[in-house]
């Protein structure tokens, strides 16, 4: 508890400090800029002192202390979110409109509120990019990226918000393929039509190092190729060996393709099991492939000197082919292919992937 404890709080002292542009003091009237700094302040000394009381509280005082720093936290967000209200036309607005938005985010009242001041009053801004992103890649928020699409005059938030409901639809069309498949296709075809748009209207449209045409594009792809039902595409890379591989040579096995990389955490997390699980498979026709997106070479090859993965490795470093042209956006990336080559399962793991996987080598050894 003490170590969730310690991580929110990291977490939200990062949003509030590094996120957020305090307006520096000035004579007369205060600004919203200035306004939002003291909010801001006092958000971040109810943090020390919830903390200083965490640490200093028996086990069983804990739980009212971490309700109270929630209920405080609510409270500050609202006040965010009157001021925001208060000053519509503001553009600094913005800030405490985000940061009530973060710092109320399991308020519903207080989410809901936030997404409706920035569809409305801020649907220009450059920095609805980023929640949009974040937000707008999940079903749920479609309301609020729909209101965005329909209020913006600025290209980049429009390419950005066909580029995140276009995202969500894809990621919730692969849930419901194997349960509802014509609503899955269907959604498939509203993203690519998006997708339409964005190429035929806001192909040009760029922030920093940012281009939604370019996500889109491989997003696209996806779409196209990467669905569950479709035949993979002979995914190709390079085995540790220096040669080339391709997804093809392993045609009659069930394959595990699994997208990761040493530094992160919950890929290293699955080794243990995987390393059962092919240990449990030995003489089938199972074959599983870890594809790295580690940054150098050496940096895989010494993780495997020191950590037992006996089973076929293939690395793409980390801006490799493959994984933008198979759209890998976020690690471990899982996908499950069956003997034939069609694209069965993906994001499955530990138990949910090993039973996958043997259902799936009982079909191939039963024809």
């Amino acid at each position: 508890m003490k170590q969730k404890l310690l991580l929110f709080t990291l977490l939200i002292a990062t949003l509030g400090g590094a996120a957020f542009y305090l307006m520096p003091a000035s004579r007369g009237e205060e600004t919203v800029g200035q306004k939002f700094k003291a909010i801001v302040e006092e958000f971040q000394k109810l943090q020390e002192s919830t903390q200083s009381k965490f640490e200093a509280a028996k086990e069983a005082e804990r739980p009212a202390i971490i309700t109270g720093f929630r209920k405080d936290r609510h409270t500050l967000a609202t006040k965010a979110l009157e001021l925001a209200k208060a000053n519509p036309k503001e553009a600094d607005s913005i800030e405490p409109t985000m940061f009530a938005m973060m710092v109320g985010r399991d308020n519903k009242e207080i989410v809901g509120s936030a997404k409706d001041l920035l569809s409305t009053n801020f649907a220009d801004s450059p920095q609805l990019i980023d929640v949009l992103l974040r937000l707008g890649g999940d079903l749920s928020n479609r309301d609020f990226v729909e209101k965005v699409m329909k209020n913006s005059k600025s290209g980049i938030v429009q390419a950005t918000a066909h580029l995140a409901l276009a995202t969500a639809l894809g990621e919730t069309s692969d849930e419901l393929a194997e349960t509802s498949p014509d609503k899955a296709k269907a959604m498939r075809e509203e993203a690519l039509t998006l997708i339409a748009k964005i190429n035929e209207t806001y192909a040009k449209e760029k922030f920093q190092s940012f281009i939604p045409a370019e996500q889109a594009k491989n997003l696209e792809f996806t779409l196209k190729n990467l669905a569950i039902g479709m035949t993979a595409p002979d995914a190709e890379s390079t085995g540790l060996d220096g040669k080339k591989v391709k997804l093809s040579d392993h045609r009659g096995k069930v394959v595990v393709l699994d997208f990761w990389a040493t530094w992160c955490g919950p890929c290293k997390a699955m080794i243990p099991h995987e390393r059962e699980m092919v240990a449990r498979l030995k003489g089938k026709p199972f074959a599983l492939i870890s594809i790295s997106a580690d940054d150098a070479k050496e940096d895989l090859e010494t993780f495997l000197k020191e950590t037992a993965m006996p089973w076929t490795h293939w690395y793409e470093g980390a801006k490799g082919e493959l994984l933008g042209k198979w759209n890998i956006t976020a690690f471990p990336t899982i996908y499950v292919i069956d003997a034939k080559g069609v694209i069965r399962h993906k994001g499955l793991r530990g138990d949910d992937l090993e039973a996958a996987v043997n259902k799936l080598i009982q079909e191939t050894e039963s024809k």
